[in-house]
């Protein structure tokens, strides 16, 4: 839960904070942080600190919960990152497979995409506060910048804020 969400410090315009749309939030909380106050230095398990970055153009899947998250935002560095929360059996959900790996290769150069099954990864779901599959978390600098549905009829006002935020 941001600090914001637990009545901590004021928070931005535009910050995304838990509960406040179906969509999610940043599942990090301040224990995830150096200091607990730097929201751009997220600590990394050891088990996950040489992880590496998913091949360029690539989906990968989230394994390890908030501490792989962290290391791949490590990783990213100035690249951005795509999370498409997704649940198998789910129709919407399988419907933006093939758009999410043509974005994937288009934006290559520019993001990374992972999707993050509920089933396996329930406790960052649960940390999100998601209440809708599929949905769309993009992260800048480290940032969660960016919390949409991601369904068939939701791809086309997805894909126009995606090309808007990393050109």
């Amino acid at each position: 839960m941001s600090a914001a969400a637990q009545g901590g410090e004021p928070r931005e315009p535009g910050a995304i904070v838990c509960g406040e749309t179906k969509y999610g939030c940043d599942p990090r909380g301040p224990e995830d942080f150096v200091d607990g106050s730097d929201y751009t230095v997220p600590v990394v398990a050891a088990d996950f600190a040489d992880v590496t970055f998913p091949a360029p153009g690539e989906v990968d899947e989230l394994v390890g919960g908030v501490a792989h998250l962290n290391a791949l935002l490590n990783h990213a560095g100035e690249r951005a990152l795509v999370l498409k929360f997704r649940r198998e059996g789910c129709a919407a959900c399988k419907s933006t497979v093939e758009s999410l790996a043509s974005a994937a290769r288009a934006y290559s150069d520019r993001a990374c995409f992972v999707n993050v099954d509920y089933s396996v990864n329930r406790q960052v779901c649960k940390q999100c506060a998601l209440a809708v599959v599929p949905c769309a978390h993009v992260y800048v600098s480290g940032q969660l910048t960016m919390s949409e549905p991601l369904g068939p009829r939701a791809w086309g006002k997805f894909a126009t804020r995606l090309e808007a935020l990393l050109g």
